[in-house]
């Protein structure tokens, strides 16, 4: 099977794979994660940008609080390409082309994944994260991101 079959099968598996988790945080608001946790604000800012910061982002007692409900989602997959036998700047452009078809190749999916989870009215932002080998990489990177010390599994 060529590399690109391969590679679709495996976006597609991470596509479905979080649509589950967006359906359970949509199913269950207590999964969805607090981006902004307000003691951080002071830890990290001057006083007066810590106050303007929290007023914008904050809801402040008394006031009418809206809200919509948006979901980033990072797909990282196997790109299937190799570099070895390439330049640099000729394996960004294969990257970038790869990447470009990939994405192509998989938003009416997406949409149809929306549409069949009935999320039409929330927004979403899709990172599509290439990796040279998805299975290991994705752990090396999240145990980097945790601060893990090596030979800690996650």
């Amino acid at each position: 099977m060529p590399k690109l079959c391969e590679s679709a099968v495996e976006e597609r598996d991470a596509i479905d794979a979080a649509f589950v988790t967006l359906e359970a945080i949509k199913n269950d608001t207590s999964r969805e994660m607090r981006l902004v946790e307000s003691t951080a604000f002071d830890r990290q800012f001057s006083p007066e940008v810590a106050e303007n910061l929290k007023s914008l982002i904050l809801p402040t007692k008394g006031q009418p609080v809206t809200h919509d409900t948006a979901f980033g989602v990072f797909l990282g997959y196997s790109l299937g390409l190799e570099a070895d036998s390439k330049t640099s700047e000729q394996f960004r452009t294969e990257l970038a082309d790869k990447m470009r078809l990939d994405i192509k190749n998989h938003v009416a999916y997406i949409a149809d994944k929306i549409k069949a989870a009935k999320m039409e009215r929330y927004s979403f932002y899709f990172y599509f994260l290439p990796f040279n080998k998805a299975d290991e990489e994705k752990k090396s990177v999240m145990a980097s991101l945790l601060g893990l010390k090596e030979g800690v599994t996650i």
